[in-house]
Parts: structure tokens; sequence; C-alpha cells
């Protein structure tokens, strides 16, 4: 993992904010998650949830519909604390 995609993956304020939502209750929607940033589209949401998936700070489960987001383990947000 590339320390420097999850850096510029939490450089985001509306990400922080999709990441807090998560951490707070594991697995929502993306319309769940559109009600807390109500100023975005859901398009947008969806390329942010990308940015964050692609960092390793969530996963999608698609086996469920509709699909589910979570945070990634604690190990991912860790290695940013042992710098």
């Amino acid at each position: 993992m590339h320390l420097t995609g999850m850096f510029n993956a939490l450089a985001d304020p509306n990400r922080q904010a999709l990441l807090d939502v998560l951490r707070a209750d594991d697995g929502r929607t993306r319309g769940e998650l559109c009600t807390y940033v109500p100023h975005m589209t859901r398009f947008g949401v969806m390329k942010h949830l990308a940015v964050l998936a692609a960092a390793g700070l969530v996963m999608t489960h698609k086996l469920d519909f509709p699909h589910l987001h979570g945070r990634a383990d604690q190990d991912s947000l860790g290695a940013t604390t042992a710098c």
C-alpha cells in the first residue's frame, strides 16, 4: 500500500466526511451516504468512494444489493500513524 495514495485520499474533506460516517456506523449504502453530503451528487459520492477504495480505506460488499460500503480494517489506518 502506498502511503501517498492514502494521504491524498484523506486530503479531501468530502472523503473525510464519508469515512467519519462509516467509522460511526459501518456498512452503509451509497444512498445512505449521500444523505450525509447533500451538496454532492450520487456520482460524486461514487467517485469519492472509488478513491477511498483504491487507497484501501473502504471496501464495497457487492454480494448484497444494494451494495454496502464499509471501512477497511484498522490496519490500513494504523500504517499512517506508524510514520
